[in-house]
């Protein structure tokens, strides 16, 4: 299954296309996503996907570096490794709501129902290359008007966001910007996912 899209702006101005690639084989769907950006649009500060899962998904299990917070230009102090958090533990509290929780150089991840020794029940989404991920209870909408943690809502399912990559943190407020190798210039870019069921009692 092949479908093409028209991507803009809010205010309506074309930025790319994106063209997905579905297909089913037995073990569970897998997908090709590829951006194509615009050469004329600024720097960007993320690309990838955005989705809601079902509410009740709330262990979080990784390949890739951890355990805290990690981006394109502050992973030095996390190491590969296998991780396994609370969607609510994969949080950082800033004062300000913004942007956090991110975990870099992933292989694989799951989302699933399982506490202790109860089945599990859920998706593990992979790659043959290495993704960025963040998974919330907050939308970016929410981030984005919010002033305090205290002005956040939690809802009842996992906002997951799954990304080619990231631009690096560092932004001229108060210290030097990011360096060039970590900034997303426009341009063509590409995700190989799979998805496969968590089978009950498999872990």
């Amino acid at each position: 299954l092949r479908t093409v899209h028209d991507l803009t702006g809010r205010t309506g101005r074309p930025l790319g296309h994106l063209v997905q690639e579905w297909r089913f084989p037995a073990a569970g769907p897998e997908c090709s996503f590829r951006f194509d950006l615009n050469p004329g649009l600024p720097e960007l500060p993320r690309i990838g996907l955005v989705c809601a899962l079902v509410p009740g998904l709330e262990r979080v299990r990784w390949y890739g570096r951890g355990p805290q917070e990690c981006y394109s230009d502050r992973k030095a102090g996390a190491p590969v490794g296998l991780y396994e958090s609370s969607v609510d533990g994969l949080q950082v509290p800033y004062v300000l709501p913004q942007e956090n929780g991110n975990r870099t150089d992933v292989r694989w991840v799951e989302f699933s129902t399982q506490h202790g020794a109860a089945p599990a029940t859920g998706v593990r989404i992979a790659s043959p290359s290495t993704f960025d991920f963040g998974a919330s209870h907050h939308g970016a909408d929410q981030l984005w008007k919010a002033r305090h943690t205290c002005d956040l809502i939690r809802r009842p399912e996992v906002y997951l966001t799954i990304d080619i990559a990231q631009r690096g943190l560092g932004t001229a407020a108060c210290g030097p910007d990011t360096l060039e190798r970590y900034r997303l210039r426009p341009g063509p870019y590409s995700l190989e996912l799979s998805f496969r069921a968590l089978a009950r009692g498999v872990t």
